[in-house]
């Protein structure tokens, strides 16, 4: 069945009977402009004479997988564009545009596949995609200037909107946008490849050169990776052993000062009889005796303190180490976290910093305890 009416705006006028499927978006006879149904935008885009006005109608459009489409007087679901939708428009907000909106721009390019196509279509699909690939377009009284630029090298391309032409861009746009990960590279092959070229008629020869220009890029990106693994380990070498060296260091410090009350206590006991040894150790309070332990009290802290300074160096040490890599090198972070952890310091140490500090404090304050309750 032939519908009846023309668009006013982006809103379509019926004349005579509505479908009935349509009856829940049409009010008054008017089907106005829906974010999540495409309606005859065939029919649409044919008429319109300024691009401004295919802006219009599909700034509002959601490219989700709610849209629908109306055809073969059945609405059906569209498919969903998300993922495409959402890299073009990332792509779009890094371009430089003057003369529209960016936000109005986004759409996804591959949805004009749902209609039935014609040079038209295809021409505001071209546009779209040129939108995509240039680094710069200037857009006046439904004329652009599309240029491409890399480095000191550019390529500019004049169009009027009312002169439908025909550009082979979809495929390479498609391969483009194909892998989330590669866009940004895959794109600049696709402008250098514009610019050497002097034209945006790129056939099936040129996406065949871009993809095995890809190929070397990430070939070359793979060795640099592993070179890069190889320096991640050398880093991880030499962490490492600044942090084993830390342990050594405790582990040297703790023997010489468990040396030094070992001393301490055959000094104390060396000439005493067998029989006050026990007393004599635990429960001695001269002036002596408590000089020396509060000597050995403030050294293990000090120790300690030393150590744990040393650990939060090797700390902001891994932080630099992790930033260089994750910031300026890309290295994924659970990539990173592979070869290198971060450094804790080992429950043994504390548990034996702990137990030695108790026994120390336990010392000095048992004689007093001691005598006061006899």
């Amino acid at each position: 069945m032939e519908i009846k009416g023309a668009f006013e705006n982006t809103a379509f006028k019926f004349v005579g009977n509505v479908p009935d499927i349509l009856s829940n978006y049409v009010e008054d006879g008017e089907l106005y402009n829906t974010p999540s149904l495409l309606f005859l935008e065939e029919r649409y885009i044919n008429e319109t004479e300024f691009f401004s006005q295919i802006v219009d109608k599909f700034k509002i459009k959601k490219f989700d997988k709610t849209l629908l489409i109306f055809r073969d007087e059945k609405i059906v679901d569209a498919g969903c564009f998300s993922k495409e939708f959402n890299i073009y428009s990332e792509v779009i907000s890094e371009n430089n545009i003057n003369g529209l909106n960016k936000k109005d721009l986004c759409i996804s390019v591959s949805h004009f596949c749902k209609y039935k196509m014609n040079d038209k279509i295809r021409f505001v699909q071209s546009i779209y995609i040129m939108l995509f690939l240039s680094n710069v377009t200037e857009y006046d009284d439904n004329n652009f200037d599309f240029q491409v630029k890399l480095d000191d090298e550019s390529y500019l391309q004049h169009i009027d909107f009312k002169q439908v032409k025909s550009f082979n861009l979809l495929n390479i746009y498609s391969w483009i946008v194909d892998s989330k990960e590669n866009v940004q590279t895959r794109l600049e092959i696709v402008r250098k490849l514009i610019i050497e070229k002097r034209s945006f008629n790129l056939t099936k020869e040129d996406l065949y050169k871009a993809k095995s220009i890809f190929n070397r890029v990430i070939k070359e990106k793979t060795d640099d990776y592993f070179k890069q693994v190889n320096m991640l380990k050398d880093d991880f070498f030499n962490f490492t052993k600044s942090q084993r060296e830390s342990y050594q260091s405790l582990n040297l410090k703790f023997i010489g000062w468990s040396s030094s009350i070992a001393l301490f206590i055959y000094g104390e006991i060396k000439d005493k009889p067998s029989g006050n040894l026990m007393k004599k150790i635990l429960f001695s309070k001269t002036e002596k005796s408590l000089l020396f332990l509060l000597i050995f009290f403030i050294s293990l802290i000090v120790i300690w303190i030393i150590f744990v300074r040393e650990m939060n160096e090797l700390k902001d040490e891994y932080k630099k180490i992790k930033i260089f890599y994750n910031d300026h090198l890309f290295f994924e972070e659970n990539d990173f976290s592979n070869y290198m952890e971060y450094p804790k310091i080992s429950r043994l140490y504390i548990w034996s910093f702990i137990v030695l500090l108790v026994l120390l404090i336990s010392r000095i304050v048992l004689p007093f305890f001691m005598y006061s309750f006899l």
